[in-house]
């Protein structure tokens, strides 16, 4: 509440009395109804310190014309904004788009702004308390529809402009600038979808699909979804290339079936030779890695032919070669793995793209996860490493389950423990639950090798059928400690506890594994009541 109330002191004081009339989650709640509810200050206090309205109205008319109606106008951004977003979305009368920078100036000179300067440029916002004032002041004046409208253009031509950019050498202030946005970019599409605007709803999250597939936020996913539901969403041009983002949210989500659907009607309305139709047929070609179908994998990604000699194409390029690695991997072909491997990290180093550098050292890890696994080892921290330098939490977090699962075989337990934990943490922030179940079974394994045998059945029987399937290595793992929970446990009793760890929702089974990885990372597991 504290936050929200911008720590400003009045406020929390006028708050915190009225707690004795309102519950704190029912005031906190109704906090966008603060000059309302935060009236009747200090007894004693002169009559503009008695309620927080009267204290930002203080400072509010002290301002000049131009300050005031620029303040009212900051109050479209939901987050923090740049000057050339200000300039862009709130020039007009009685401002010139030139006047912007030296009002917005003196704005923060008298404490109505905030400024903050990052490492590559300076970035502005609004106290909460102060937006909820300005967007008052703005609604008074009929403006607000106005400002909404450039608001949303603004950040959509932004988000066209910066979106591709995360696939070349910039990727990481690309990536920057749209983290910068994201509260922006949220309220943008919301009022689209609102407007009944089809056509921009589906072309905003379309521009972000390599940002989505960086940083994994399922939110953004949802966004396409939405827009895919408007009216006449399938007459639009933003349609196919939003059918294959969407796809690719769908697959994450476990949700295969529907991802097939949304790539395979893209693929059938676009041009072969079009980047729409390659992004699509690498969201087919995952959704069969996740279902074992290897050949179809290898069939997919042989030719992709909407690529173009671009050094910005090299972010696609180094995702079909991961999954033709993998592909290769799991039908036991080495060779034909470390051949693709080897090309992936040569043209991913000379694109000098983070992202794609840690794809290719996952993938030269997964190759040598049984013929070397130190080396295995050295590769896997490699993608980590150049996936955190990005935040790029999808490539992070599957070489991070290679990681924790070689470790268990190498012996390193507790390394191992650690790591799963983190993974499994990583996989429920991101609502990610195909790579979630791949990364619970694999800890199956690791729990039968330190003797925690009765939470292991309950986990086998949680992961083993659930959708995508186990196949390849993970599966023969799954039926090796199977085996061993039946010896050491007894047919019968392994056979109960699976049955109840069937009835486990997924949520319910991400906790277990959690509570159970921390008893045993303290030493102190208790093995009869998982």
């Amino acid at each position: 509440m504290c936050r929200h109330l911008d720590g400003i002191p009045l406020a929390i004081e006028l708050a915190a009395a009225r707690l004795r009339a309102i519950g704190v989650d029912d005031l906190l709640a109704r906090l966008d109804q603060r000059f309302d509810l935060l009236t009747g200050g200090p007894r004693g206090a002169e009559g503009r310190h008695r309620t927080l309205e009267a204290v930002v109205r203080w400072s509010y008319d002290a301002l000049d014309e131009q300050e005031a109606r620029l303040f009212d106008r900051l109050s479209v951004f939901a987050g923090v904004f740049e000057l050339d977003a200000v300039e862009r979305t709130c020039a007009g009368a009685p401002i010139q788009p030139a006047q912007i920078a030296g009002i917005l100036v003196e704005l923060v000179d008298k404490s109505m702004v905030v400024a903050r300067h990052d490492e590559d440029r300076t970035r502005y916002r609004l106290l909460d308390t102060l937006r909820q004032f300005g967007g008052e002041r703005l609604s008074e004046l009929g403006d607000t529809e106005s400002l909404q409208q450039a608001h949303a253009a603004y950040h959509l031509t932004s988000a066209e402009t910066v979106g591709p950019r995360i696939r070349g050498r910039d990727s990481r202030t690309a990536l920057t600038r749209i983290d910068a946005a994201i509260d922006d970019l949220r309220v943008a599409h919301a009022w689209l979808v609102g407007q009944g605007d089809t056509e921009r709803a589906l072309r905003l999250p379309v521009a972000l699909r390599d940002y989505i597939g960086h940083r994994q936020r399922d939110e953004m996913f949802w966004w396409t979804e939405r827009a895919l539901e408007l009216p006449g969403a399938d007459e639009q041009t933003a349609y196919p290339p939003a059918l294959a983002t969407a796809a690719r949210g769908a697959a994450r989500r476990g949700d295969l079936e529907r991802a097939r659907r949304y790539a395979e009607t893209a693929i059938a309305v676009v041009e072969p030779t079009s980047l729409t139709a390659t992004w699509a047929t690498h969201a087919l070609a995952t959704t069969a890695l996740y279902e074992g179908r290897l050949d179809d994998v290898l069939s997919l990604t042989g030719s992709w032919p909407g690529l173009r000699d671009d050094p910005g194409e090299d972010y696609y390029r180094a995702m079909n070669s991961m999954l033709r690695v993998l592909a290769h991997s799991y039908r036991g072909d080495a060779a034909a793995a470390a051949t693709e491997a080897e090309g992936l990290l040569a043209s991913a180093q000379e694109s000098g793209n983070d992202t794609a550098l840690a794809y290719a050292h996952y993938s030269w890890g997964e190759t040598l996860l049984d013929r070397d696994p130190i080396a295995a080892r050295s590769h896997l921290e490699e993608s980590v490493a150049a996936a955190r330098r990005i935040e790029g939490r999808a490539a992070e977090g599957v070489a991070m389950v290679s990681l924790a699962s070689l470790h268990a075989r190498l012996g390193d337990e507790q390394r191992a423990m650690e790591l799963f934990a983190d993974v499994v943490g990583h996989w429920r922030r991101l609502g990610d639950w195909t790579h979630q179940l791949t990364t619970l079974r694999n800890l199956v394994d690791l729990l039968v090798r330190v003797g925690a045998d009765e939470p292991a059945a309950v986990l086998y029987g949680a992961v083993r059928d659930a959708a995508p399937p186990s196949f390849g290595a993970e599966a023969e793992r799954l039926d090796d400690a199977w085996a061993q929970l039946e010896e050491r446990l007894g047919s019968e009793t392994a056979a109960d506890l699976a049955d109840r760890g069937r009835q486990l929702r997924s949520p319910e089974v991400v906790d277990r594994a959690l509570t159970i990885l921390a008893e045993l990372r303290t030493g102190e597991p208790d093995l009869s009541n998982d």
